[in-house]
């Protein structure tokens, strides 16, 4: 299904999310950007904030978190 929609939607990201969900957002818009917004925005240092995610291996859909 993955590789459909990448073929399809070339300018989104598509991240499988676990089993039950996928994730497609504009290219460049990932859990890493909505971390670096938060920073920008609110003041907050990475020092200062914990990221739960279940998938934070390569190709997984919250390692750009990490």
């Amino acid at each position: 299904m993955k590789v459909k929609l990448d073929e399809s939607l070339p300018q989104y990201s598509i991240w499988l999310g676990g089993i039950s969900s996928i994730d497609v957002t504009k290219k460049g818009t990932d859990k890493a950007y909505s971390i670096r917004k938060i920073r920008e925005i609110f003041g907050v240092q990475f020092s200062e904030m914990i990221f739960v995610g279940d998938a934070l291996f390569p190709d997984a859909n919250d390692y750009p978190a990490k």
